[in-house]
């Protein structure tokens, strides 16, 4: 191995005045890097070497003071100068001269006769090499043992074939072995069975100088114990890249990685309880079921139920037992409620933790449940129902818990008891709802058809009073009757509104808003469509808002002084222009009419509530029902033209704008 390029190499060459600077100049032309200076004598050179530092000492056997073996003697002596390289290059050579030069420590030993100028530089540079590989060497040799000795991390040396050279303490500490138990054993023998092979392809990619690697790996304690840990590996290779030794940093991650797969494990059972809970195509009695099943699988228990309490009756609505389980329950079972662990949580409204009944609760032993059933552990949470106690959601084994359930499990066993409570009492508004409008329809029904009768006969009166006479107060009597038909075809409209919509299709707005337009009285009023949207919503429900929309528009925008609907449609001095758009998250109904005063916008959507003398004040209020029944927010606005805008936000479109 030569130097490199960039290196310089200080000279210091010991001879007589005539052969000095000839060899001096030699070295220098044969490489540029030598920087050669003379000494004449030994003692010249001893007195140069502690003014100077060299990187070599070259000198001749015979010297005018003493020789060239003295001189080497007395280097070695001197302790700073004892690693100098020094090459003995004479006339004088011998086998008994070399032998004594290499006694004494000499770096290399050259003939001249047998060597040209060439060829000691060659020797000079490779003893420099020498000596500077050997103080790295010493020097990584010193960083490593501090490394060893200060490190708080695990670590390992092993040779060349992945056999342990040494550890330190740390390294002891985690995996509970000396390093003399260790040393010379390959490093399966910290490697559980089943991780061999992963670890294999590991020290296999290391030994063939793969540089470096990460791995997260289990490895065995002297112990038997199963460990994790997180392993930094590194090889070491000579100068001609071969390997000489592997370094391994080491540290124990078990509970990180414990921690780690903890929280993976929660995260999966969050994700499972909310696809079971969202999965409406299953009956409420089934995703209970599958909650049960759940809780009890994380539980590690044998019995989950949800359970009603019936005066002093405890009703099993639902049952989730585990095939094996010792004591079969099915749903429709009912005991006494004081039998059961389940009338603590009940009485105290407070979900009731005993993951060992005998030691968390013993004054419960003689209950009637746990006695006959051998109850071990318990975890119950109560059931809210319009804020009273319904029953329990509630998880028990006859076998303790190996420990106190914890704070998660608790939660989970809380979460779902309360999503019980919130789809029970859901299920249970909605039944009232459903009873309500039963009722409604019923009354409005039973109202329209009593209303209908007597105005049918008005109506059939009035054509045959024409048939005799033909005036203007039949005319008005006319009026009255539409106006009276209506009234009760809004009234019904609005007992029908206000339900909820049950389902939402997709719906071209522009189309429904033009196909609305053909059914209203709209004379030589004017629409205008700014929109290609496509609606999520209840269709029927939608067009029944437009139409009281645009109708409302058509009537209220025009200037007509006169008061009759038809009248301020046909006859109207200005014709009011109606437009229906889109922006965002919603659609707008605008026109260029006088507009709504902004102290009325909100009466406007009360029932009864007209500006008109043959109005019925429920369109709007319609139209605001519908809204709510979609989810929508509604707001009265002035149109850019100084007329009314309402504006519709909240909408679901079908396609992206």
């Amino acid at each position: 191995m030569t130097l490199s390029s960039a290196d310089a190499l200080a000279v210091l060459y010991v001879g007589d005045d005539g052969s000095a600077d000839a060899v001096a100049d030699g070295l220098e032309r044969v490489d540029g890097r030598f920087d050669v200076e003379t000494a004449t004598t030994a003692g010249d050179a001893l007195r140069r070497l502690s003014e100077t530092a060299v990187d070599c000492l070259v000198s001749e056997y015979d010297l005018p003071d003493s020789d060239g073996l003295a001189l080497l003697e007395a280097v070695r002596g001197d302790a700073d100068h004892d690693g100098l390289p020094v090459v003995l290059y004479t006339d004088a050579g011998s086998e008994s001269v070399a032998s004594e030069a290499i006694r004494a420590g000499v770096s290399d030993y050259l003939p001249k006769a047998d060597a040209d100028i060439d060829r000691l530089a060659e020797r000079v540079a490779a003893a420099v090499e020498s000596r500077r590989s050997r103080a790295r060497f010493e020097s990584n040799e010193r960083r490593l043992s501090l490394f060893f000795e200060q490190s708080s991390l695990g670590v390992i040396e092993w040779d060349s074939e992945a056999r342990l050279v040494r550890l330190n303490d740390a390294a002891e500490d985690i995996l509970g072995y000396t390093e003399a138990e260790l040393q010379g054993e390959p490093w399966g023998t910290l490697v559980p069975d089943d991780n061999q092979e992963a670890v294999a392809d590991v020290m296999e990619r290391l030994v063939a100088n793969d540089g470096g690697s990460h791995s997260v790996n289990e490895n065995i304690r002297k112990d038997g114990e199963r460990i994790v840990c997180e392993w930094h590996n590194r090889v070491v290779t000579d100068d001609d890249g071969e390997v000489i030794a592997l370094f391994s940093q080491f540290r124990d991650v078990t509970e990180q990685h414990r921690q780690r797969e903890l929280l993976e494990g929660r995260e999966r059972v969050l994700k499972e309880m909310y696809e079971l809970i969202s999965a409406r195509e299953k009956s409420f009695t089934e995703q209970v079921e599958a909650l049960l099943a759940l809780g009890r699988d994380v539980l590690g228990v044998s019995y989950g139920t949800l359970s009603k309490v019936c005066g002093d009756e405890y009703l099993f609505e639902v049952v989730d037992a585990a095939p094996d389980a010792e004591f079969q329950l099915e749903a429709g079972d009912t005991i006494p409620l004081s039998m059961t662990n389940c009338e603590v949580a009940v009485s105290t409204e407070q979900t009731l933790v005993l993951g060992d009944i005998e030691r968390d609760a013993p004054e419960l032993l003689e209950r009637g449940g746990n006695a006959e059933w051998g109850i071990g552990c318990y975890l119950g949470a109560p059931v809210f129902v319009d804020g009273d106690v319904y029953g329990t959601f509630c998880f028990y084994d006859t076998d303790t818990h190996a420990e106190q359930f914890t704070e998660w499990e608790v939660t989970l066993v809380d979460l779902m008891s309360g999503w019980v409570g919130y789809e029970l009492q859901r299920r249970e508004a909605n039944q009232r709802l459903k009873r309500q409008n039963e009722r409604l329809e019923e009354f409005a029904s039973l109202v329209s058809h009593d209303l209908r009768n007597p105005l049918n006969v008005a109506q059939g009166r009035l054509e045959l009073g024409r048939e005799e006479c033909d005036n203007d107060h039949l005319a008005v009597v006319e009026r009255a009757h539409g106006r009276m038909q209506t009234l009760i075809e809004d009234m019904l409209l609005l007992a029908r509104v206000g339900r909820g919509v049950d389902e939402v299709s997709p719906v071209a707005l522009a189309e429904l808003v033009r196909d609305c337009w053909q059914g209203v009285a709209t004379g030589d009023a004017t629409l205008v469509v700014d929109t290609v949207r496509t609606v999520r919503a209840d269709e029927t429900r939608l067009r029944q808002l437009l139409e009281n929309l645009l109708r409302n528009s058509v009537e209220h925008g025009s200037t007509s002084s006169r008061t009759e609907s038809g009248d301020s449609v046909e006859h109207g001095g200005e014709y009011v222009t109606v437009t229906v758009g889109t922006f965002a998250d919603g659609f707008y109904v605008a026109d260029d009419g006088p507009g709504i005063p902004a102290e009325s916008r909100e009466q406007v959507f009360d029932s009864g509530y007209t500006t008109k003398s043959d109005g019925t004040g429920f369109g709007l209020a319609i139209v605001r029902e519908i809204a709510d029944d979609h989810g929508w927010a509604i707001q009265i606005t002035e149109s850019e033209a100084g007329g009314a805008r309402f504006e519709f936000t909240g909408v679901e479109f079908e396609d992206n704008e």
